[in-house]
């Protein structure tokens, strides 16, 4: 069975309402993560027959510590409603304001003044900065056929709604957060403030917090979405980067969870039975008689619709 890597991006809505109750929800923060470990909380779910087949190497992250976490939640929180309770979170900003208490603030903004990404720059076609990057490698065992990745991604934004279509096209004024694979970023610019708001015609995929009712000081954010491929065996690159575009300005975040299922090296085709002289001849009597038949019933046919026309 021959596979070929896929280098396509599926964005899946998950349509849950966000109602949950401030108070109710927790999300607990380690800033202190280390790109390896980073790397963990992302595929913290991983079952041992996932791991057992890859590994990761060449771990590194680009940016300010404060924009970048592991994150858990108490199961009761607007992630919980999406099907997210574990993984990443990068921003352009500080993290915290990722899981603030409420939205507090029309305008949440940290500047670093660190650069932006270059890769992330070309999508858009303008500067970016305050870039968060986190890119790692991982092999896949020759012992499989390869692995399906999938990649969970709710991204919030406190440019929702003043700055939609601001100043500049569609697409390349506002932050924008992306994934990479082999190079390759999954769906453009699928995953920017832009792309997905209440105008636009992925509306389905966001969420108001104009009222502050979810956990988080983001005015708007993206419902549950899904980029990801198959990868056969081998070295593969991986790049979540997420930064501001045009300014330094309010901040945007995206937490990240992942899945991998494998796709076994055993596969065999199932044979075609094969069919014996005395069966093949009975075979090719019956699709005569039915090919006579058909005929019959065509000049019946024909013969009745003339019949009406007269």
């Amino acid at each position: 069975m021959e596979f070929k890597k896929l280098g396509i991006a599926t964005l899946v809505a998950t349509g849950i309402s966000l109602a949950s109750t401030v108070n109710a929800q927790v999300i607990n923060l380690d800033i202190d993560s280390s790109a390896e470990e980073l790397v963990s909380s992302t595929f913290s779910f991983l079952p041992q027959r996932v791991r057992d087949v890859t590994s990761f190497s060449n771990v590194s992250f680009t940016g300010n510590d404060l924009q970048s976490g592991a994150f858990s939640t108490d199961g009761n929180t607007f992630l919980d409603d999406l099907g997210i309770n574990s993984g990443i979170v990068l921003s352009t900003g500080s993290a915290f304001d990722a899981i603030g208490q409420s939205n507090t603030s029309d305008f949440t903004s940290t500047r670093f003044n660190n650069p932006g990404s270059d890769r992330l720059s070309s999508l858009v076609g303008r500067n970016t900065f305050d870039a968060a990057t986190l890119s790692f490698d991982f092999d896949v065992a020759d012992n499989v056929a390869g692995v399906v990745v999938d990649f969970d991604i709710v991204f919030g934004s406190d440019e929702y709604d003043p700055f939609l279509f601001s100043s500049f096209p569609t697409g390349e004024n506002n932050d924008i957060f992306s994934v990479a694979f082999d190079g390759v970023s999954l769906g453009q610019d699928l995953v920017s403030v832009d792309r997905i708001n209440r105008l636009s015609p992925d509306f389905e995929l966001f969420t108001s917090n104009f009222d502050g009712n979810i956990a988080t000081e983001a005015d708007g954010l993206s419902n549950r979405i899904n980029l990801g491929g198959f990868f056969e065996t081998g070295s593969h690159s991986v790049e979540f980067s997420i930064a501001d575009v045009s300014n330094a300005g309010i901040d945007s975040f995206a937490f990240i969870t992942a899945n991998f299922e494998i796709v076994p090296g055993d596969i065999e085709p199932t044979p075609v039975p094969e069919l014996s002289a005395r069966g093949a001849s009975l075979a090719i009597i019956f699709l005569i008689s039915i090919l006579l038949l058909m005929s019959e019933n065509k000049k019946a046919g024909g013969l009745r619709l003339r019949n009406q026309l007269a």
